[in-house]
């Protein structure tokens, strides 16, 4: 049995449910997701965002949930509340076969980390695909903008300002603006961003910009930009997500981390 803890943002978490689902699915392993013990203390005041899709979620009791907080306290206090149990933590030296092999000698295994690799779950794209539907409903604003999306040859532009210094950046997004609309056949941009205001005042695009203006919902904004065309994103899982998912075999996706962002299958 392995026990996987949640944390973090949208992104994030997006990140370890296909880690999950793929070991239930390529590796056979009786996979839980500890959805409570990762937001309890977040700085960022995150919480658990997958009920509001279709995913496929066994939960942990909450008595396996108070592990992690009890192993960061105590080392020896896990191992004596939660005899025949294993602890691994995600890490460069992680690596996959061993983990399955030790999640075959121990009764419990609780695993944590970020998981942001496709290679551990590429072969179940299409599943995905299909489990990370919204089951919520669009606002009246929401569809109003959806609408206007799949009207256009859509760009989505995601500018991520409050958790980290992305200000450097400015000039690569007016400048894969300008790329797309010589490479694109009149493309329609629509800026995404957790400050959208601040986007509005500041950014000198020479190109007529839609933003986004959603009163800080992220559900629907991240289904919003998963249904554009093409995508110019940030260092952020939430856009690598929403141009992952994106059905549009044709795709044209722009994003400063070469290391993990150009890299979507």
């Amino acid at each position: 049995m392995m026990i996987l803890r949640f944390i973090g943002g949208l992104g994030n978490q997006l990140f370890i449910y296909s880690f999950g689902r793929a070991m239930q699915i390529n590796h056979n392993v009786h996979v839980y997701f500890d959805s409570y013990s990762g937001f309890k203390k977040d700085v960022y005041k995150r919480k658990f965002e997958l009920d509001n899709f279709n995913t496929n979620i066994k939960r942990a009791l909450r008595y396996n949930s108070f592990y992690f907080p009890i192993r960061k306290r105590s080392e020896s206090l896990a191992k004596t509340l939660f005899p025949g149990s294993f602890y691994i933590e995600e890490d460069q030296n992680f690596d996959l076969e061993q983990f399955i092999t030790q999640e075959k000698l121990h009764r419990k295994i609780f695993i944590e980390g970020y998981f942001q690799n496709q290679k551990y779950f590429e072969n179940i794209k299409d599943l995905l695909q299909t489990e990370l539907t919204l089951n919520t409903n669009l606002s009246e604003k929401a569809k109003e903008y959806l609408k206007t999306i799949n009207n256009y040859n859509s760009v989505a532009v995601h500018i991520r300002l409050k958790e980290r210094a992305n200000l450097n950046q400015l000039d690569f997004y007016s400048k894969n603006i300008s790329r797309l609309k010589n490479e694109l056949h009149d493309p329609t941009f629509f800026l995404f961003s957790d400050d959208i205001n601040w986007c509005k005042k500041n950014m000198k695009l020479d190109s007529d910009v839609i933003f986004i203006v959603n009163s800080n919902n992220q559900i629907e904004d991240f289904w919003l930009m998963k249904n554009c065309n093409n995508f110019i994103i940030s260092n952020s899982t939430f856009s690598w997500w929403a141009a992952f998912l994106s059905d549009n075999s044709n795709k044209i996706i722009i994003s400063p981390n070469e290391q993990l962002f150009n890299h979507i299958k």
